[in-house]
């Protein structure tokens, strides 16, 4: 089927992005390590509580995929507050 098209077909489920991963049992592993909401109001994700959750058992238990999903939020946020 994808011969000659020079990749591989993906195999398995797709990577979630981190927003999806967060409404789901991400979210409540979050909601019950630091007891604080994971959105704010206008429906973004909370980088206060996602800093307070680097800090805990709870996130070393995560694989690394995740870890790096939740670095890169951070750091991205604070890329786009020094406009």
């Amino acid at each position: 089927m994808a011969q000659g098209l020079g990749f591989e077909p993906r195999r398995g489920k797709a990577p979630l992005d981190l927003k999806k991963r967060l409404h789901g049992h991400l979210g409540r592993v979050i909601i019950g390590a630091i007891k604080k909401p994971i959105w704010t109001k206008d429906g973004n994700i909370n980088i206060n509580t996602l800093k307070q959750f680097t800090h805990t058992q709870d996130y070393q238990k995560l694989d690394s995929k995740t870890k790096h999903q939740i670095n890169l939020a951070i750091t991205l946020s604070h890329l786009r507050k020094k406009k």
